[in-house]
């Protein structure tokens, strides 16, 4: 589980933004399903099969959008936003 409060990573910036995104700790359980909060808009349902994702960028508001798109995509995801 990602919520062991183990240190995953030491990352230190200089001019570069990180973008974290995760479905762990902000979830809904309801009629015994847990649903997270970042939605894939292909299907409606939440994203459930990437744990966390990471992205590295100049900007803070592209590194948030890109980590939010990796999560939804999946590693699949990775050459069509490396582009």
């Amino acid at each position: 589980p990602l919520n062991t409060g183990e240190t995953l990573a030491i990352v230190y910036l200089r001019d570069l933004a990180l973008g974290v995104s995760a479905v762990a700790g902000k979830t809904v359980s309801r009629d015994g399903r847990t649903w997270g909060h970042i939605l894939d808009p292909r299907t409606g349902n939440p994203v459930y099969d990437t744990l966390l994702t990471a992205v590295l960028s100049p900007s803070a508001t592209e590194a948030d959008a890109l980590s939010t798109a990796l999560l939804v995509l999946g590693a699949s995801g990775i050459p069509t936003l490396a582009a």
